[in-house]
């Protein structure tokens, strides 16, 4: 596997946990060589997807350091004056079931539950340069001269670094487009490899993990035709993951345009005074 961001991560566990032998190919020298962010939000697909790949320890690990749900709102004057309260009502449901899950996260805390247990599986400085497929295999090419052999070759390595970028109509940066099918082989992706969006909607974590449980169940279900279960995997990713795609770009433009108003408003205000 080449990349351990958190899909990667994720998909590690769960081939681990199912008794495959995986190994992660990771460019960066530790998993805090670079600033990755600060907070996430996950919801049900994340919750689902890591109860199906991560061992008992690190699940109870992750819910452990999740953020705890709110219990009060309050509406407040500019001079912190409460005009309005009101108190979340308990009704005695775990906050942080798989199925309802709704929370947030420190990223690198987050990235550290779901590469516990994996220091042995994690091989920093190798950064991918090619490879080359066969009947039986891949062959994997390093920059460093290095190289390796494997059954599988999931591209788990966050967005491409495109010569020129494509803005949206906000202007930010961060979306793919949808490509068409391509035939399955050895070698698939998941991921902002694949389907890069906007953090609009809060979905691209979420997806990620989503493609993790999904391309892990398919490899480990019973049957011998790997590049089918691949085939598969990616028959359904690009649907609900281009699907995640268009929503956080929709959503984008919608805050985009919001703002654009309340600016368009804010100039007329201050011409007329």
């Amino acid at each position: 596997m080449a990349g351990s961001g958190l899909g990667g991560l994720a998909l590690a566990q769960g081939l681990l946990r199912a008794g495959a032998d995986v190994t992660v190919y990771e460019r960066d020298a530790s998993l805090a060589g670079r600033r990755q962010g600060y907070r996430l939000h996950l919801d049900a697909r994340a919750g689902l997807a890591l109860d199906a790949t991560l061992p008992p320890e690190s699940f109870a690990r992750f819910q452990a350091t999740c953020s705890q749900p709110s219990t009060r709102l309050a509406v407040v004057t500019e001079r912190l004056r409460v005009v309005h309260e009101q108190v979340a009502a308990d009704h005695g449901a775990d906050p942080y079931a798989p199925a309802t899950l709704s929370t947030s996260v420190n990223r690198r805390t987050f990235r550290e539950v779901l590469a516990a247990g994996l220091d042995s599986r994690i091989a920093f400085g190798h950064e991918l340069a090619r490879y080359e497929t066969g009947a039986d295999g891949v062959r994997l090419y390093f920059a460093d001269g290095q190289g390796a052999e494997a059954d599988v070759l999931v591209g788990a390595d966050g967005t491409p670094r495109p010569t020129s970028t494509r803005r949206s109509p906000s202007g930010s940066a961060r979306t793919s487009p949808a490509v068409r099918a391509w035939p399955p082989s050895r070698v698939t992706v998941l991921g902002d490899a694949i389907h890069a969006m906007s953090p609009a909607r809060g979905s691209g974590a979420n997806t990620a993990l989503q493609d993790a449980a999904l391309l892990c169940r398919m490899l480990t279900t019973d049957g011998s035709d790997v590049v089918a279960a691949i085939g598969d995997y990616e028959r359904r990713m690009r649907e609900y993951g281009y699907a995640a795609v268009a929503a956080s770009r929709q959503a984008e433009a919608e805050t985009g345009a919001r703002r654009n108003r309340l600016l368009f408003w804010l100039y007329r205000r201050l011409a007329r005074s």
